[in-house]
């Protein structure tokens, strides 16, 4: 009964040992890995917008263009048009942007960002009312004046914004493989723990078992040499 109690509870602490060991490192791999992918997740979000934004500023500018060499009326609706619709994406895309969690340096770029639409819209109305007057010499002094300086300062904003949105994906994607890296050497280490801990107690099951069997056979070679067979063996 004793070498079954010492079975039973040798076994026990291995099974508990193991499943700790087990669940520890599964909750850690998996905590980890959430919040690096929800990482990685916002920064290609943020990436993904800040490219829509550039090329609906791309859109608008190329729209311009074509509306001081345009003379067909239903043509310049047209692309008047289309730089309305461009217009609403981009702000819809900038709304997007700033409602996602941001860093101070993000959020400082997305304000210069906002305030350099601002001057785009009053560069854009100088421009158009310039057109609408058929004053197109000053609408092409407009447009290659101080609205190419306002998109020239937005494309130098944008292309930082989504450097910083690069760099922290590559980031990102390096502490995943660290954390990765790091989980897996946990998990041999608790491996490796949890086998020293199983020879250890094989070996002490061993000797438990063992030592009282010896104990028997010697103390019957001792009955059977004095031929005492009144005596008793305690087990």
């Amino acid at each position: 009964m004793k070498i079954k109690g010492k079975f039973t509870v040798a076994f026990a602490s291995v099974f508990v040992l193991v499943a700790l060991g087990s669940g520890t490192t599964l909750v850690m791999n998996t905590k980890v890995e959430s919040r690096v992918n929800q990482m990685l997740n916002e920064h290609r979000v943020k990436y993904d917008l800040a490219r829509q934004i550039q090329y609906e500023s791309a859109v608008r500018a190329e729209v311009q263009r074509n509306l001081v060499i345009m003379t067909d009326p239903k043509k310049q609706a047209q692309e008047r048009q289309t730089m309305r619709d461009s217009a609403d994406r981009y702000g819809e895309r900038l709304k997007q942007l700033s409602e996602l969690p941001l860093s101070a340096q993000e959020a400082e770029m997305i304000d210069k960002i906002r305030a350099n639409g601002a001057e785009t819209y009053t560069a854009l109305g100088e421009f158009l009312s310039n057109l609408d007057a058929d004053m197109k010499e000053d609408a092409v002094d407009v447009l290659y004046g101080s609205m190419r300086e306002i998109q020239l300062r937005f494309f130098k904003l944008i292309d930082e914004f989504t450097e910083i949105q690069e760099q922290n994906l590559r980031q990102s994607e390096q502490d995943l493989a660290a954390a990765l890296k790091f989980a897996n050497a946990l998990q041999f280490i608790l491996a490796t723990l949890m086998a020293i801990f199983v020879s250890i107690v094989g070996v002490l099951l061993t000797r438990s078992i063992a030592t009282p069997i010896t104990a028997l056979t010697h103390k019957m070679r001792e009955i059977a040499a004095s031929a005492d067979f009144t005596q008793r063996v305690a087990l």
